[in-house]
């Protein structure tokens, strides 16, 4: 058993990366939970998180130690396990079912920031937009000025609070580009579209009765044309390009601040506003305000965002190669 837990699994895959801190962490690692139980755990994190080698690492070490005393692992290697179940199948069986608990912790966190963030965004969105109503009746361009700034804003802090806890996507667009390009799994697209969604409709209704409107009230603003289409292409584009183009080169600490200045030039240099997310464009169809768009085009609109967001893909593969770079955080 001793020799077990002793058997170097990690060294090459650590090594390969060149990455000293990297390699330290996951040593200590490695010393409080054996060398036998850190690899998977490592592995699957670094890919699950989406973050640099020595921040997962880092964050499973102080996650170790916090939890150490209310698990079993209560020395400073996997071993000891063995000793109180008998048998290392035991020991791994033990440590299987804490690890399933643990993550789904996580996934209820994740799903919980995301719904979070994307009700957030919503809510900006429509509530700064009847706010500029309200403030400055019969001046479209100044109304269109003051929603583009608070939410060029209120999405800059959203994705840097929540992009730790659930990778701040909000969007559908950006959650099936991330699976296209760094294969999320389908359970956690299949869990994410949905919240978002959900969330940005639940934004929405926060918003309608912040103002003192109908929690409902079914948007009449056509906004579906040919020209408006394209920009919704042209926009949901150029979005992910911004988002994937930092995070495939090592710049993702960058989304926030940049994805807040996109949305909010876009919203002026495109004829559609610059919806570039289906989940939003759902959750403005329940406000008859500034911000709102009627139902009917609700789906030509997500149409024309999925067409961006498939040119978005091949053109960041190309031009955006680098794969060794973590991705969005997963749930």
């Amino acid at each position: 058993v001793d020799g077990l837990c002793r058997e170097p699994l990690l060294d090459a895959a650590f090594d390969q990366h060149g990455d000293e801190r990297a390699h330290a962490g996951a040593v200590e690692l490695r010393e409080i939970v054996g060398r036998d139980l850190a690899q998977p755990i490592l592995a699957d994190e670094r890919v699950r998180l989406g973050q640099p080698l020595e921040r997962v690492d880092e964050r499973f070490v102080l996650r170790f130690r916090l939890e150490a005393a209310h698990t079993r692992i209560v020395r400073p290697a996997a071993c000891v396990v063995q000793v109180l179940h008998g048998s290392v199948m035991d020991r791994s069986i033990d440590y299987g079912l804490y690890m399933t608990s643990s993550r789904r912790i996580e996934t209820i966190r994740s799903l919980t920031g995301e719904f979070a963030g994307s009700a957030g965004l919503a809510a900006v969105a429509i509530g700064s937009g009847i706010a500029a109503q309200t403030l400055s009746p019969g001046d479209v361009g100044l109304q269109l000025f003051e929603n583009a700034f608070a939410t060029a804003l209120g999405l800059g802090v959203l994705i840097a609070v929540f992009a730790p806890v659930s990778g701040a996507h909000f969007n559908p667009v950006v959650t099936l580009v991330d699976a296209l390009l760094h294969g999320r799994p389908v359970q956690s697209v299949a869990t994410y579209l949905p919240v978002q969604i959900l969330g940005c409709i639940t934004g929405a209704v926060v918003a309608n009765l912040m103002f003192g409107l109908p929690a409902v009230s079914w948007a009449t603003t056509d906004r579906a044309s040919w020209p408006t289409l394209f920009a919704e292409v042209v926009a949901t584009a150029g979005l992910l390009t911004v988002i994937f183009g930092l995070v495939r080169t090592g710049r993702s600490h960058l989304a926030a601040p940049a994805v807040g200045a996109y949305i909010g030039a876009a919203y002026f240099f495109t004829s559609s506003t610059s919806f570039a997310n289906p989940a939003i464009t759902v959750g403005r169809a329940f406000s008859d305000t500034f911000a709102g768009i009627a139902p009917t085009s609700v789906l030509p609109f997500i149409g024309a965002q999925l067409v961006g967001a498939v040119l978005a893909w091949g053109f960041i593969r190309a031009v955006f190669p680098r794969t060794d770079i973590a991705t969005i955080p997963t749930a």
